[in-house]
């Protein structure tokens, strides 16, 4: 086990670390954590968080998958792509 835990307070989802201290609770899904990210939903947009709580990606994509060897597959309206843990984005031609 992590020092960080996603879990569900009430209706929203957010990060707790191994105390149990409340990092974020403001999202309506939050993924398990994984290569260090959670992938997060406000609303019906998908964005990514750290493992701290941090929004490295800003909800503004209409799907996000979990990180595999530092990316992840992005998609915004019918436009499909890839997405870095730092936040640089890959789109299909």
């Amino acid at each position: 086990m992590g020092d960080y835990l996603t879990v569900k307070l009430g209706n929203k989802w957010g990060v707790i670390d191994k105390t149990g201290k409340e990092i974020t609770f403001k999202y309506d899904v939050v993924s398990n954590i994984v290569e260090d990210m959670a992938t997060v939903k406000l609303g019906n947009k998908w964005g990514v968080i750290d493992k701290t709580g941090k929004e490295v990606i800003v909800p503004k994509y209409t799907y996000v998958s979990d990180f595999s060897r530092g990316l992840a597959t992005i998609l915004l309206d019918d436009k499909l792509g890839f997405i870095s843990n730092i936040g640089v984005e890959y789109w299909e031609d």
